[in-house]
């Protein structure tokens, strides 16, 4: 799925207060808005062509002044996640997205 790319995690408190590191798959802007594709899959799995991860789409409220600080939130719109989706496999098109409506 991601051959030696670089890749980076970010800290992410989830709606329990639990702090998650994720790793970011990719990374877009839309209408201003910045999307995350991440996971919190062993960087092992995410290597393995023939893995299945769970990934999801999370998009950024605010930056700090200084820019330290970024606040995520996991996007939960079926109509925004079919979209960015969509750019998302564009981007990466080796790899099918499944979309888990839960």
């Amino acid at each position: 799925m991601l051959e030696n790319e670089e890749l980076r995690t970010i800290e992410f408190v989830d709606e329990d207060g639990e702090n998650e590191e994720l790793t970011v798959l990719c990374q877009t802007k839309l209408a201003g808005v910045n999307y995350l594709l991440v996971s919190d899959a062993e960087i092992e799995d995410l290597e393995n062509d023939d893995e299945t991860v769970d990934v999801f789409i999370i998009k950024e409220d605010s930056v700090s002044e200084d820019g330290e600080d970024v606040t995520y939130t996991v996007v939960e719109d079926e109509k925004e996640i079919l979209t960015v989706s969509k750019v998302f496999e564009e981007m990466m098109d080796d790899v099918d997205f499944e979309i888990d409506e839960e």
